[in-house]
């Protein structure tokens, strides 16, 4: 495994991680939905900066797909 490429799970696996977690931890362990998703990202000040460049593959500004965390150092 690359450990310097981002994790990319699909819905499925991220619920079944969920329920492993849960079930190792006793503690309830669940996804945001899309409002709690968006009411957390409303909380978060310039997350979308007015970039000339982005710093990085954000929104998939370089490539079609993700790539290492470090690929662009800028």
């Amino acid at each position: 495994m690359p450990w310097d490429w981002p994790a990319e799970v699909n819905q499925l696996e991220a619920a079944a991680f969920c329920r492993w977690k849960a079930q190792q931890t006793g503690a309830s362990v669940q996804l945001p939905c899309e409002a709690e998703w968006m009411q957390l990202r409303e909380q978060v000040d310039g997350d979308q900066p007015t970039w000339q460049q982005a710093t990085g593959n954000i929104n998939l500004a370089y490539w079609a797909s993700s790539c290492a965390v470090d690929r662009l150092t800028h």
